[in-house]
C-alpha cells in the first residue's frame, strides 16, 4: 500500500461536496532523485547511476522536471486526467531490471 496515494483520495472524498473541482486523483511516481532527503537513505547515488545507465533517457532526473509534471497536473490543461500514475523517471519504469548492469555489482 502506498500512503502517498491515500492523501489525494482522502482530499477528494472530504471536498467532493464543494463546488470547487479537485483533480487530485493522480499520483506522480518519480525515479531516483538526488535530493537531500534521498541522500539520507545512503545508496541514492547508486540508484541514480543505475538509472542513468539503464533508462531510455540517459540523463540525471531534475527536481524541476518533477515540479513541471506536478504543475501540469494541477493546471486546467490536465482537467480530464483522473486516476492516473504519471511516471517522471526518464523512462526507467518501462525497463526490466538489468541484472547484468555493472551498477548492481558490489
Amino acid at each position: 500500500f502506498n500512503n502517498s496515494a491515500a492523501v489525494p483520495l482522502c482530499l477528494c472524498f472530504q471536498y467532493h461536496h464543494h463546488s470547487c473541482a479537485l483533480n487530485l486523483s493522480f499520483l506522480i511516481s518519480l525515479g531516483p532523485l538526488g535530493s537531500r532527503a534521498a541522500k539520507a537513505i545512503g545508496f541514492i547515488e547508486k540508484m541514480i547511476e543505475y538509472s542513468y545507465v539503464n533508462a531510455p533517457l540517459q540523463k540525471e532526473l531534475l527536481a524541476e522536471e518533477v515540479g513541471n509534471a506536478a504543475a501540469f497536473l494541477v493546471s486546467p490543461l490536465a482537467s480530464a486526467i483522473t486516476g492516473s500514475t504519471v511516471y517522471v523517471d526518464n523512462g526507467l519504469n518501462t525497463m526490466a531490471l538489468a541484472v547484468d548492469s555493472p551498477t548492481l555489482s558490489t
